[in-house]
């Protein structure tokens, strides 16, 4: 015998009697059979596949629940910060090509006419290979040669990292150096200023980081000074092209308006001058030797000739160098323009149309004067100074310019 039950009532209690008699006796049979109806309860999410889900693949959530009658509705959310954010409201959730921004707290709500349930928040367990690789230095920033520095290689995985690997950028190779998360370096010298990486791995892959300089902070060395020529020239059209020559040799030292001797050695102290060409022709300057005499600092000066036939207006240059008491072998060195011996002093002086400049002052009143005038060290005063140029015509015309020096030295303006 079946019986079906419509309506249930909204308590969700009945009780169904059944009974039956035998036709051959008096006995009677009672049978009664309760039936209750309830909201969803026991609310479950769970995942196919389990466990943990590689990176890329697909994932199916499902809610369940026991209720009667079954629950008629499901809704899904995620967790976000503090707020459930809806997603679904199907009873699967279906998610494809995981990712770890899926890493989410899941869980779901079930319903029925009776009510509704959710279930716990669920948690996808993502596995993917290192990520986010980076190379950190303690100290930071600036490290002292000398002392000590340790690089950490962090990453995101999971699984975690299970092995760290260090390189070092040397020419256009990437050498191994360390198999550690921590790699040391102790007493570290400017010689360690290379480029470094590592590489983070698990089982599912591996990832570098990107390349890191150590900055490497250390006290001047291979300190040297440098003389800088010019050549300057009047022409019209303009000068085309300056060519720089050692005195006693045929074939050019440099090229170009300027000419930098950066590390001067015995072989420069020789006089050097240049030639300053356009298409009508070309002209040199006067020999000017760069002279070097003490230990205590250097001078560079310029070359400025007068080219090309034009004559050229008065032109006077200061030269002023401040005493400086260094630490170095301190060589002086300046240009110089021909040397004789002064009666007068007991150092080498420069004079130049000194017998022609005496005879035109007889003849004229107004006097054209050829004087130039470089005057060497005196011992006891670090202080060199150039006369001023008075002539009107000239050959060529010399102006000093700035000294240039690396530390320990000092930049002196001249």
């Amino acid at each position: 015998m079946q019986v079906q039950v419509k309506d249930l009532p909204i308590s969700g209690h009945c009780v169904l009697k059944c009974s039956a008699r035998q036709t051959d006796s008096s006995t009677a049979l009672l049978l009664s059979h309760y039936i209750t109806a309830y909201s969803p309860k026991r609310v479950l999410a769970s995942s196919r596949p389990s466990g943990g889900i590689l990176e890329g693949t697909s994932v199916i959530l499902t809610c369940s629940s026991d209720a009667n009658p079954p629950a008629s509705s499901y809704t899904w959310f995620k967790r976000l910060g503090t707020e459930d954010i809806q997603i679904g409201t199907d009873q699967n959730y279906s998610i494809r090509s995981v990712s770890p921004a899926d890493r989410n707290k899941y869980r779901c709500k079930a319903l029925n006419q009776h009510g509704s349930a959710f279930s716990e928040y669920m948690q996808l367990d993502i596995l993917y290979s290192p990520k986010s690789v980076s190379v950190s230095s303690r100290p930071s920033g600036g490290i002292h040669e000398g002392t000590s520095v340790t690089l950490t290689c962090s990453s995101e995985a999971n699984p975690p990292v299970e092995s760290y690997t260090w390189f070092k950028r040397s020419g256009n190779e990437d050498l191994q150096i360390w198999t550690e998360q921590r790699y040391s370096i102790r007493d570290i010298s400017i010689e360690e200023s290379h480029r470094y990486k590592c590489r983070a791995s698990n089982q599912h892959g591996s990832a570098f980081s990107e390349y890191t300089t150590l900055d490497i902070l250390y006290l001047p060395k291979m300190t040297s000074v440098s003389v800088t020529l010019t050549c300057k020239a009047h022409a019209n059209p303009p000068v085309m092209d300056y060519t720089w020559y050692k005195e006693g040799e045929s074939e050019p030292v440099a090229y170009g308006q300027t000419y930098s001797i950066t590390s001067i050695t015995k072989e420069d102290i020789a006089p050097f001058y240049c030639k300053a060409g356009n298409r009508i022709g070309h002209d040199y300057a006067r020999p000017v030797p760069v002279t070097c005499i003490g230990k205590a600092q250097v001078a560079a000066a310029g070359i400025s000739g007068f080219c090309g036939g034009l004559v050229t207006a008065v032109l006077f240059t200061i030269l002023w160098i401040r005493r400086k008491k260094w630490k170095t072998d301190g060589r002086k060195c300046w240009v110089d323009k021909s040397w004789r011996k002064n009666k007068t002093t007991s150092r080498n002086e420069y004079e130049v149309g000194e017998s022609r400049r005496k005879k035109k002052k007889k003849k004229k009143k107004a006097a054209i004067e050829d004087d130039y005038e470089n005057v060497g060290p005196d011992p006891e005063d670090d202080t060199y100074t150039a006369l001023n140029l008075k002539t009107k015509i000239s050959d060529d015309i010399y102006e000093s310019l700035t000294t240039e020096t690396f530390p320990p030295y000092a930049t002196t303006q001249v």
